[in-house]
């Protein structure tokens, strides 16, 4: 007597075109300086805990209309992998339905938007409340212009192009 009325699964093998199977002859992501290989989806994000308190210890925190926003430059084994971005959204924003709701609209925003930062730097964005309700097109172009502002330069606590490395540019009056 069968346990389960759920028809049996099939006993052939999956063809060699399917997504489980890497395709022959089509070389794979190179390994970076650390050894991680990058994931095409996911290459932008900070993944860990110790990065994120890096950025917050390096930086000021900047304001804009809908987020606020911590710069640093990338550390040395990082180095030309690209801008990373992490995203925090805090109890302070609302129930995890809310929450992850204002995630999912950042990641969408700065997904669209990454082409406006090529600076190899770590960006951790804090979204205000008013995210949820903000309009898909001010919610990008606020992304938009935070990131271009990084990519000039403007952000107090990067470096000049050209500068020495760890030191601060100077102030003009």
């Amino acid at each position: 007597m069968p346990l389960s009325t759920a028809a049996p699964l099939p006993t052939k093998p999956l063809p060699a075109t399917s997504s489980l199977f890497p395709t022959p002859g089509i070389a794979a992501d190179p390994p970076l300086a650390n050894g991680a290989v990058p994931s095409d989806a996911r290459d932008w994000r900070l993944h860990k805990h110790a990065d994120y308190q890096r950025v917050y210890q390096a930086s000021r925190k900047q304001f804009s209309a809908l987020l606020t926003y911590f710069v640093a430059a990338q550390p040395a084994e990082c180095a030309g992998a690209g801008p990373r971005i992490g995203i925090t959204a805090g109890k302070v924003l609302g129930k995890a339905v809310e929450r992850n709701r204002i995630k999912r609209r950042m990641r969408a925003a700065i997904v669209s938007n990454l082409d406006a930062l090529r600076v190899n730097v770590d960006v951790v964005l804090h979204p205000k409340r008013s995210v949820l309700t903000a309009e898909w097109t001010a919610l990008g172009n606020e992304v938009r212009r935070i990131f271009v502002k990084i990519e000039e330069g403007n952000t107090r606590g990067l470096p000049e192009r050209g500068a020495p490395e760890g030191k601060a540019p100077e102030r003009k009056a």
